[in-house]
Parts: C-alpha cells; sequence; structure tokens
C-alpha cells in the first residue's frame, strides 16, 4: 500500500500507518474528508471503499458490518472482509467519526483470496469432530457455547483456508490430566480437511508468584467494615422477591399474615455459590410491620462470599456508571468462592471461565483470593473486556486483556499496587502500575501476565497524568476510567493500537490532527513505556528555573517546543523583575526543536516571573506553565536574608495560629504544634520522627499519639477534614509577595491509599478561599513549596493561608505537617525607601517622579510602588512626597 496513494486521496498531511506483516493501511488519520457532504456513515464509509479499491483491498460487496455504535461524540464502524460472503476472520476495516467528521481509518484487509468456500465437512460434522477430540459430554454439564460458523483462516498474507469456529466449555474430572475444572474451547477446524488446527482455552486465570496468610475486606491486612450490600434479593414467601438499594435497604408490601423471610447472597447481577461449605441462608418467619435486619458476619457466612458479592456488585456499578448503555455483564453472573483443592489451580489463583468469576480460598501459603477486591475486579473485568469486543475475541495473546484487568483493580482500589500482600508483605505486590517495562516487552517471552504491564502501566501512568492536569482527583479518575472504558469500544488489539483508541475517546471536535484536550498526558502515559504514538508531540517541555544564591551571567530559558502537524511560526519569554513585563524572543538551539532565550542578571533580593509563549503557522498558541499569562513560572535571586521578612514562623512559639475549625469533622489527627512522634507501617514512614528547623524541636502535625511500633493509626486523621489557618497577615503594599512553607504529607498507606486531598489555600477576606496546592500524591519527605500570593489573591491586611488534611473516605492512614513558613517581600532588603530612581541617594528627582507617580503621568512598577510609599501605609499620595522632602532637608 502506497502512501503517496492516500496522501492523493485524503491530503498530503495526512498521517499514515502502514502494517509491516500485511502491507495494509493500518491506520491513516485524512487531513481531508472527500465525502463529508454525504451525512449516512454508514454509506459514507461504503463510499470510501468503493472508491479506493487499492487501499482498502476489497470491493465494496464483500464486507460485513460488525459494530456500528455510537459513545459521546465518536461513532464507531467496524466491518470485516469478506470473500464469497463468507468473513475473513483475521480483517478488519475500522472507521471512526467525530461530529460528522472523518477522524481516522484502518484497513488491514487480505488480497488475492482464491479459495474454494464450499465446505467438504458441514457444521454438524465440525461440531462432532471437535467433541470427540475434546471428550465433550452433555451428562457431565458440558454445552456448546458457540455454535460452528464458517470463516475464512488467514495463516498470514497469501496463506489462508477455509474453517469452521466454535466453542465448547467442558467440565474435567482429572486433576492428572487438566490443570483446571473447566475450560471454554475456541476451536478452529479446516471445512475441507477436518484438521482441528487451533485450540485455545479462554478461561482467564490469575498466576502464582508467592505466599501471604491474611483473612480481610479489601486488603489481606485490612479492617473488616460494616457496609451495606446491595442489590440483594430478599424472597418474601407468597408475596414475590425484591432487592436492597445502594444503602442496603428494602420493601416490599406483604398483607397482615406473617410471611417467610429469605436471603442470600443472589441478586439481578450475581450468585455466589460457596464451595466446601454450605451456602451463606439466613431465614426467619416476619409478621408484617416489623423490621427485619440481617447482618451476615462469621456466624452465618465466609468472609469470601460476603467480599466477593460487594465487590463484584460495586465493579458491576462502575462500568454501569460510566456507560450506561454497556450491558453485556447484565445477567446473573455465577460467582464461585472458597473454592479448594477439588480444583487442580488451587491454591493462589482465581479466573474467569467465559460466564463467571471463580475465587480461592486460602492455602499453600497463600491469601484467598475471594477476600482481595482487587483481585476480584480483575477477574470480573475479563468479563467486561469478552463483552465489550464481541462479535470478536478478547485481546487474548497480546496481554492486554490481563493489562485492562490490572488497571481496573488499581483504579478501584486507588493503588499501583495490584494484589497488595499477595505474597505475604504488606505492601509487596502481585503487579505494580508503576512499572518501567518498555514496549514491545520482549522480554516477557510472551507471557500474558507480563506483557499486561504494558497496557496496565501506560493506563496508570496516563491516570497520573490527568491527576496533576485537573488538579481534581475525582474529576480526573472519572475522565481516566472513561477513557479506558470507550477505548475498548474500538476491540484495540495492540497497545499502539490502543493509544489510538484513548485518544480517539479524548477528541472533542472531530479532528484528531490538531490534538485532544488532554493529548499530552495521553500521549506521556504511553511514552513512558516506549509506546509509539502515530501523531507526534506537542506543547512546551520545559523545566522551571530553580532559585539561586547569585546570578553572574545572563540566565538562560530553555525548551522544546512542538507543534501537531504544523511548525512553530514563533516563540518568546515574557518575563517581569515588578509590574513591567519584557518580552524577548527564542532562538533555535542546537537540539531538534530546542528554543532557547536569556533573561539579565539580577542583584540578590530579585524575585522574576517568567512563561514562555509559541504560536504555530496555523494560530495555535502553547503556553508554559499551561496556566499564563495568568499565573507565571517564578524564582528568587538571593538567600532569605536577601528579602525584607513580612512573616516567620519556625514553630518553636506559638503566633496565634488556628488549630483545627468548627466545621471539621476528623475525630482523630487534630492539629497540634508539638515535637513529631515518628511513626511507620510496615517499614514505611507516615509521620516524621524531627521537625524541618535544624536547630528547632516543633512543628505543626496531625495528631501525636505515643507510638509502640504497631499503632500507626492511633492518631492519624480520620472520619474528616483538620484545617490548619496562619495568623491574619498584612500585606497591603507588598511587592510580589512570596509565601514559602515546608510540608510533610503521606496518604498513599491504609486501606483506601491515595483517596483523599492534601490541600493549602489562601483568602484576601477570610470567606472565598483559593487553591495553592490540591494533590493526593504522597511525598513522606519534608518537602518545600513557593507561590506569589499576588498570583492568586488582591493583596490585603486580611491573607490568611490554610493547609487541610483529610480522610473522609474509606480508612487510611493519613498525616501531615507544616514547618518553617514565611512571606517574603519581593524586594531588594537594601533598596532605600524614597530611592525611586535608584541612583542610590535621595534627591529631588526622587520627589519629581513621586509626583508623577501619584498624578498619574507616569506609572511606576512594583518595586517602585514599594520604595515610593515612604510611610508604608499602602497608598501613594502626597503625604509620602512631603515625607521624602523632609528626609532630604533633615537626613
Amino acid at each position: 500500500m502506497s502512501a503517496v496513494r492516500i496522501q492523493s486521496e485524503f491530503g498530503e498531511q495526512s498521517i499514515i500507518s502502514i502494517d509491516p506483516a500485511l502491507g495494509s493501511a493500518h491506520r491513516n488519520f485524512p487531513q481531508n474528508d472527500p465525502h463529508s457532504q454525504e451525512a449516512n456513515l454508514f454509506q459514507r464509509s461504503i463510499n470510501y471503499i468503493k472508491d479506493s479499491p487499492d487501499i482498502f483491498r476489497t470491493p465494496a460487496d464483500e464486507i460485513k458490518l460488525e459494530v456500528q455504535e455510537k459513545y459521546g461524540n465518536v461513532v464507531y464502524l467496524i466491518f470485516r472482509q469478506t470473500y464469497g460472503q463468507i468473513p475473513v476472520y483475521q480483517s478488519r476495516i475500522d472507521f471512526r467519526y467525530s461530529k460528522n467528521k472523518l477522524m481516522w481509518f484502518g484497513a488491514d484487509t487480505y488480497p488475492d483470496i482464491n479459495i474454494d468456500v464450499i465446505p467438504q465437512i458441514d457444521s454438524d460434522v465440525a461440531l462432532l469432530l471437535a467433541e470427540g477430540v475434546l471428550e465433550f459430554d452433555l451428562e457431565n454439564e458440558d454445552f456448546i457455547a458457540d455454535e460452528p460458523v464458517l470463516f475464512i483462516y488467514a495463516n498470514s498474507l497469501g496463506d489462508y483456508r477455509l474453517a469452521w469456529r466454535l466453542g465448547l466449555f467442558i467440565h474435567h474430572d482429572d486433576p492428572d490430566r487438566f490443570e483446571r475444572s473447566v475450560s471454554n474451547y475456541l476451536i478452529w477446524i479446516d471445512a475441507h480437511s477436518g484438521e482441528i488446527f487451533s485450540i485455545l482455552d479462554r478461561v482467564e486465570e490469575l498466576e502464582i508468584q508467592g505466599t501471604i496468610t491474611g483473612k480481610v475486606k479489601d486488603v489481606p491486612y485490612g479492617t473488616e467494615t460494616q457496609r451495606p450490600l446491595e442489590d440483594m434479593k430478599v424472597v418474601v414467601a407468597n408475596v414475590g422477591n425484591t432487592y436492597t438499594d445502594e444503602n442496603g435497604y428494602y420493601s416490599i408490601e406483604a398483607g397482615t399474615t406473617q410471611r417467610q423471610v429469605s436471603v442470600e447472597f443472589l441478586g439481578t447481577y450475581l450468585n455466589v455459590n460457596a464451595s466446601n461449605t454450605s451456602d451463606a441462608y439466613v431465614t426467619s418467619t416476619i409478621t408484617p410491620g416489623d423490621t427485619f435486619n440481617v447482618h451476615f458476619d462469621n456466624l452465618n457466612s465466609i468472609s469470601g462470599e460476603r467480599d466477593t458479592y460487594f465487590h463484584a456488585n460495586l465493579i458491576h456499578a462502575w462500568i454501569k456508571d460510566i456507560d450506561s448503555s454497556f450491558n453485556g455483564a447484565d445477567y446473573i453472573m455465577s460467582a464461585a468462592v472458597n473454592i479448594g483443592s477439588e480444583d487442580a489451580l488451587w491454591p493462589c489463583n482465581a479466573y474467569w471461565d467465559g460466564y463467571g468469576i471463580n475465587m480461592f480460598s486460602a492455602g499453600g501459603g497463600c491469601s484467598a483470593t475471594d477476600q482481595m477486591a482487587d483481585v476480584i475486579y480483575h477477574e470480573y473485568q475479563h468479563g467486561i473486556t469478552q463483552f465489550a469486543y464481541d462479535p470478536f475475541d478478547s485481546p487474548y495473546t497480546s496481554g492486554m486483556g490481563e493489562g485492562f484487568s490490572d488497571y481496573t483493580g488499581m483504579t478501584l482500589r486507588n493503588s499501583p499496587c495490584l494484589g497488595d500482600a499477595f505474597f505475604g508483605t504488606p505492601g509487596g505486590c502481585l503487579r505494580n502500575g508503576e512499572n518501567t517495562l518498555q514496549y514491545p516487552g520482549d522480554e516477557c517471552g510472551g507471557s500474558v501476565h507480563c506483557l499486561g504491564q504494558l497496557s496496565m502501566g501506560s493506563l496508570w501512568q496516563m491516570r497520573k497524568n490527568l491527576i496533576t492536569a485537573f488538579g481534581d482527583t475525582a474529576a480526573a479518575v472519572a475522565h481516566s476510567d472513561s477513557l479506558f472504558r470507550f477505548a475498548m469500544v474500538g476491540r484495540p488489539y495492540t497497545v499502539p493500537d490502543l493509544l489510538i483508541e484513548v485518544l480517539t475517546a479524548d477528541d472533542n471536535d472531530g479532528n484528531i490532527l490538531n490534538g485532544t484536550p488532554y493529548f499530552q498526558e495521553i500521549i506521556d502515559g504511553f511514552d513512558q513505556h516506549n509506546v509509539p504514538s502515530p501523531l507526534p508531540a506537542f506543547g512546551i517541555l520545559h523545566s522551571p528555573i530553580q532559585n539561586m544564591e547569585t546570578a553572574a551571567d545572563p540566565i538562560d530559558i530553555e525548551a522544546i517546543i512542538l507543534s501537531l502537524n504544523s511548525t512553530i511560526s514563533s516563540a518568546e519569554v515574557v518575563y517581569s523583575f515588578g509590574a513591567v513585563e519584557i518580552s524577548t524572543a527564542m532562538a533555535p538551539g542546537n537540539e531538534p526543536n530546542e528554543y532557547i532565550a536569556t533573561i539579565p542578571a539580577q542583584p540578590p533580593g530579585s524575585v522574576i516571573t517568567y512563561y514562555i509563549h509559541a504560536v504555530d503557522v496555523d494560530g495555535n498558541e502553547y503556553f508554559s506553565p499551561e496556566t499564563a499569562p495568568d499565573i507565571h513560572h517564578f524564582f528568587l535571586i538571593g538567600d532569605l536574608a536577601s528579602f525584607p521578612v513580612l512573616f516567620s514562623d519556625d514553630s518553636e512559639s506559638d503566633q496565634g495560629w488556628t488549630l483545627g475549625i468548627a466545621s471539621d469533622g476528623a475525630t482523630n489527627g487534630i492539629w497540634v504544634r508539638e515535637d513529631p512522634i515518628g511513626t511507620t507501617n510496615n517499614g514505611q514512614q507516615l509521620q516524621p520522627e524531627d521537625d524541618h528547623t535544624i536547630d528547632g524541636i516543633i512543628a505543626f502535625v496531625t495528631g501525636n499519639a505515643p507510638f509502640d511500633g504497631s499503632n500507626a493509626g492511633d492518631d492519624d486523621v480520620d472520619n474528616g477534614a483538620t484545617t490548619l489557618i496562619t495568623p491574619v497577615m498584612n500585606l497591603t503594599g507588598a511587592v510580589n509577595p512570596v509565601f514559602g512553607y515546608w510540608r510533610w504529607y503521606s496518604n498513599n498507606l491504609g486501606n483506601a491509599p491515595n483517596a483523599d486531598d492534601w490541600v493549602v489555600q489562601v483568602t484576601a477576606d477570610g470567606q472565598n478561599w483559593v487553591d495553592l496546592e490540591r494533590t493526593s500524591q504522597s511525598e513522606a519527605s519534608w518537602l518545600y513549596r513557593q507561590f506569589l500570593l499576588n498570583q492568586h489573591i488582591d493583596l490585603s491586611d486580611q491573607v490568611q493561608v490554610r493547609f487541610i488534611a483529610d480522610d473522609s473516605g474509606e480508612g487510611s492512614l493519613v498525616e501531615a505537617a507544616v514547618d518553617d513558613i514565611f512571606v517574603l517581600n519581593g524586594v531588594n532588603v537594601d533598596v532605600m525607601m524614597g530611592d525611586v530612581d535608584f541612583d542610590g541617594e535621595l534627591s529631588i528627582n526622587d520627589v519629581l517622579q513621586i509626583v508623577d507617580f501619584i498624578l498619574g503621568y507616569v506609572q511606576p512598577n512594583g518595586i517602585q510602588v514599594y520604595t515610593a510609599d515612604i510611610n508604608q501605609d499602602g497608598n501613594l499620595n502626597i503625604i509620602d512626597a512631603l515625607s521624602l522632602i523632609q528626609m532630604i532637608l533633615n537626613p
């Protein structure tokens, strides 16, 4: 397939990706849309195929529509190629449309097929052949999972055969011959020779990698808590059935006669069956009007029943919240729990068998998988993937099926650690979302669980990037999960194709060539695993300048600037030492796409703000930081002694802070000002042992109970927020006031890691608060943060900052600390009051300039405002001019 041919049809700036094995037009992002006037997207797709037989490599009357779905703005059309009206199994022709625009298309087809399409053996014979080889037995409750369907099977380009595809679900009774108790076989049989040339067991299972013991709710070392059981069937004899709501509540009209009421782990979407014990079942005779509460505990059920039921229903509700039209799992799914040695795969395992989940009891040094939330989510997601990919097969061999299940377990648990404590040590993971595996993962040797780390790791990094970009963890996670779900609609089979489908789901204008709202965050997530992007990156990559004590030479500002499908026409650095902004052009550097500019060196006591602005030839603008031109990068020249100090507190004495407010909900971990008592959890530091001040002792910390080595959760933040507020600060007239502090924040341990936010806010009036920080990312060490307050509020005499640590969701270990807080005036400490022309002396010229400032003839910069305000009352007026005259006459 010639890329030139595609560009001649769809535009020279079209981006083309050719499949090297097939020579097909695998993914193509057109510049133009030749049939844009055709509103019927199905017909438009047919028109493309008719007009370009050399691109699509099949006539328009030899295709079969398999998928036509719309999610959000995106319309998904997927065809199969046919030959003699028989579908070619491995073929795909994809179209993606948004807002009536063709976003991209792909044509992985097989040319020059020339085989006999009349089968020599019919479907009944094919079924008998498969049943004989696989020992199919109806009396053993075996059944036909997929009726025989005729396909053309492509072994490779030019190597084709007519074949029957069918599926058999088989039960196994001999553990010496079979690894598992059931198999869900996909079988391929040559329709001419009767050769069974492929048998694939579609049962998904979890690999074994260690030992652990434990009895848990979410993780093997967690605490059981009483939670509502949603959608549980309640049977009232001679009346009918009802189901509990999200609060576990139910009600049903029952007349006046006593009734038998029965409850078990059975609902609209799940039926839990316990092996090696009787199923939990509670029944009682109730008089209408009375309350019948059922509490399942160890007296009437086993942990695996309760945990599996709760978490399987949770993931079902999760996928429906994302996509209410998804109905693949809307049936009473079987959930086998407490499986023991009767299954050859026991212990340390779990699997999806094509119809339900199978969870194991503890044994062999391993914990019970039916009591591990993320493993339950993992296996359930195999089912979601299977249903989402229909009528195509799940991505078994690429490892993406495992990667999808891993991501789901991680995002629902809000932790990159999948299978925490699976091998006996809390904090030890079965697999980690923050892995460094690089595409194509040759070192995996084909292991699907290893290969799955590519898609899982890319998605998890994308999720982290979105959290940073959104500044709102809940909204970012919701968007990440939505991109994951709707990427599956495209049925991708490789990680690069998954990336394209994620970008497709993120697009908001039908033109993927101009990027997507979160293009950089998505691309970076996959790039960290070396997953190639079909589209070039764009935007500004820049490492902000850090504080420096001196700057003898001009300060280099360097950046990598790229435009998507265009070229950069201009780039500039806009900087300021006070109120006046100065622009300087950036020149190309020595590296590709590198741009460089310089800022003149400044003396100690300087605050320099700057941002980078670039424009491409299409008029697209790029900024660094992305908040510019409102909020800029900034850095200080000089040490703390170089600036006037407006406020300083090393926490050693009481300066009037507020420790907790009336609206706080926290019952433990309330802010205190004390010598920190360090705490750890399984060897990981939670609360600091020491304050930050070099010669100090005290810091602000969240709770400070004695620690005996095992009670880390005794005085961490629990059940809500706790708030720490600075004293009121008068910053009227301040120039670029720098608010700096050192903080400690730990939120990545416990039952719900990374679930809550650390928030720092500023106010100018005590009522309206503006975010400075909002993050769920832990930093269990002292971290310095600084902000220019005038970029966030109008300065006043009522400025305050508050620090909020929160644990409002499921119980987790949250600790925070703050120390060495200060506000600097952003001017040199040696500046002479009244010397507005900065010549080193006070003169009549300074008086005349101040009068010009007062009358509005000249606009002073920030430092001039500071030095001209002789009485420091925050206003420039005649009193300042008269005061300067007195200073000159009476030195």
